[in-house]
């Protein structure tokens, strides 16, 4: 996915091909003018901006780390009125705990995969109309 400044700069368009230090993405989009940072910049898969960060470091750094341990990119929007500063805690306090992250990580992954099951979307869709169809015949609740 390119920024529209950087789409224009290079001329590229959906389908085009982009090289970025040795690996050739395929673009798949261009974002729509914001007048903002993004406009400058391309999104590429986690994975593979991992993978291109540490392949820039030096062979004896890069032999000590794992490429899906890296983030290189976290964007965080704070609700408002939030603790900023304990927020930027917390965060700081999963990237150097690898096995906190993953416990964390896997208890989302649950969650979402129990909110967001096939089950579960087709139950709470049968709800929302069985709701909609009492609310049309006057029954109200």
């Amino acid at each position: 996915m390119l920024g529209s400044d950087l789409a224009r700069k290079l001329h590229k368009g959906v389908g085009d091909t982009l090289d970025i230090r040795g690996t050739t993405f395929t673009v798949v989009g261009v974002l729509e003018p914001t007048l903002t940072a993004p406009d400058a910049t391309v999104r590429v898969p986690l994975a593979a901006a991992q993978a291109i960060y540490v392949g820039d470091l030096p062979p004896v750094v890069r032999q000590s780390l794992r490429a899906d341990r890296i983030a290189t990119d976290i964007t965080v929007y704070p609700d408002d009125g939030a603790d900023v500063e304990a927020l930027a805690a917390r965060i700081i306090k999963l990237l150097f705990s690898p096995g906190l992250a993953d416990l964390l990580g896997s208890a989302a992954r649950r969650t979402v995969c129990e909110r967001f099951s096939l089950e579960s979307m087709v139950t709470g869709t049968l709800a929302a109309y069985q709701a909609a169809r009492r609310v049309a015949a006057g029954v109200i609740g």
